[in-house]
């Protein structure tokens, strides 16, 4: 019998959207890319000679929108050499918007179906013709608030942290070849590798991994930092493990409930990364008016965060405390774990659950571990979906603010947890390689799939679609 057909991939579509900003200029730009971008700008254009025909450049053309005719140029880049490793034709039309509204409306007739926010970039990232630092670094420079800002994510959607993590890509593979290649052949008379030369290798990377963290510890701080909110009933330990996780009695404790009225904020490094902690009033039934009014700056400070703890009581059942936020992603920490009666329970709907005392410390490493890794990998980020809250209006609630700040603190907190890992396995083989070849093989795997997640290659699908989605339309 003869095998079944390989299935085939479904045809890639043709996109069109304005690459300019909305508002009258000069010119505006219609981008077509896919495999029928020549045939579609064909349909409307004419460039004294067949569109299909025309090799890549800019050439001069007379544009039909349906109901009048104008001058344009058409920017030809023929497939692989585009932005995007597809056909791409650009409709350089008059900038005003009924115009650049019209050429964009009859490229959509043609044919042409309407690009999604970040499209343009993603295809280019799956073509191979962008990887993710670089991508991270386009998304960063287009939304950045100042100077520095854009500094730094030029020197991002340049390529220098991409030309680093090449480098370092060559000697790790190099160095993971030799050991496997001794492993495969131990027996044989082949399989006299030299230790030195995978320590050198393995060296050098390192050295490019330190350069690699040096570049992204170096760049500026974004304003705006992700807001940790803790929450939960009263008395169930959230000042005493405010306290614990700042460092200091920066909180009042008393059995006595309701002691907490006003939200308490402080810094918190977690991880590489900076985060502003939040300890608010415990949410229950009550008919005190200073109670519910500090229950309802509760409830805003935990509806505008980028990541909410729920504390609860772990001698307690989690049905005696209310419902955990809908607003942000959640983590459930149960605290008094060194209590005899603490049972903590599993609970849905929460990224994670997390056993701590913060009286005794127990559990306070993993919960900000737990923490570090939600808002590195966007789980706890609003600002994926939504614009991030950074302000605060003239009453003193949490409003939304601009982009910008979550785009550069979640690229590098994701960048820079990788980086650790990729060093720490990179120690790890050069300490384990005179002992064995067999565990410095393994580490060396681990390393190179840190850097997989570093580059792209290995990064979790829902990452990618968050952070491509936070592209403008056209880009």
């Amino acid at each position: 019998m003869a095998p079944s057909p390989e299935p085939t991939a479904a045809p890639r579509s043709t996109i069109a959207a304005l690459a300019t900003p909305p508002g009258g200029s000069s010119r505006a730009i219609v981008r077509l890319s896919g495999p029928r971008a020549f045939a579609i700008a064909g349909a409307c254009c004419v460039a004294g000679g067949p569109v299909e025909a025309l090799p890549r450049g800019l050439f001069r053309a007379r544009f039909d929108d349906g109901a009048q005719r104008q001058d344009a140029w058409l920017l030809c880049m023929r497939a692989p050499r585009s932005f995007t490793g597809e056909d791409v034709v650009e409709l350089h039309v008059r900038g005003a918007t009924p115009l650049a509204e019209a050429a964009l409306a009859r490229v959509l007739a043609l044919g042409a179906e309407p690009a999604r926010p970040g499209e343009y970039a993603r295809r280019a990232f799956e073509a191979g013709r962008l990887d993710l630092p670089r991508a991270e670094g386009i998304l960063a420079l287009v939304s950045a608030g100042g100077v520095a800002e854009a500094r730094a994510a030029l020197r991002l959607s340049g390529g220098g942290l991409s030309r680093l993590l090449d480098e370092l890509r060559g000697d790790l593979l190099d160095a993971r070849a030799l050991c496997e290649a001794a492993l495969d052949f131990a027996d044989e008379d082949t399989a006299s590798v030299d230790g030195a030369a995978i320590d050198a290798l393995a060296r050098r990377a390192a050295r490019a991994c330190e350069a690699a963290r040096a570049m992204v510890r170096a760049r500026p701080r974004a304003e705006g930092r992700a807001r940790v909110v803790l929450c939960g009933a009263p008395n169930a330990g959230k000042s005493s493990l405010y306290n614990a996780l700042v460092g200091r009695a920066a909180a009042l404790v008393s059995p006595q409930a309701g002691t907490t009225r006003d939200p308490l904020s402080a810094r918190l490094a977690l991880e590489g990364m900076e985060v502003e902690l939040f300890d608010t009033a415990g949410l229950s039934e009550s008919r005190d008016p200073l109670e519910l009014a500090a229950q309802v700056l509760a409830r805003e400070e935990a509806e505008a965060a980028d990541l909410a703890l729920w504390v609860a009581d772990a001698t307690l059942p989690l049905s005696a405390a209310p419902p955990l936020p809908a607003g942000a992603a959640r983590i459930l920490v149960w605290n008094q774990i060194d209590r005899p009666a603490a049972a903590p329970s599993p609970a849905v709907g929460a990224l994670a659950v997390i056993r701590v005392s913060a009286r005794t410390g127990a559990g306070l490493e993993e919960l900000r571990r737990a923490i570090a890794r939600t808002l590195a990998d966007g789980g706890g980020f609003h600002g994926m979906d939504q614009p991030e809250a950074s302000s605060r209006d003239e009453a003193g609630r949490p409003v939304q603010g601009g982009p910008a700040a979550g785009i550069l603190r979640e690229t590098a907190a994701r960048q820079g947890l990788a980086l650790d890992e990729l060093a720490h396995e990179l120690a790890a083989a050069l300490e384990a390689r005179p002992r064995g070849l067999e565990l410095a093989a393994e580490h060396l795997a681990r390393a190179q799939g840190a850097l997989g997640r570093l580059g792209g290659e290995s990064t979790a699908e829902d990452v990618l679609d968050r952070v491509f989605a936070r592209f403008c339309l056209g880009k």
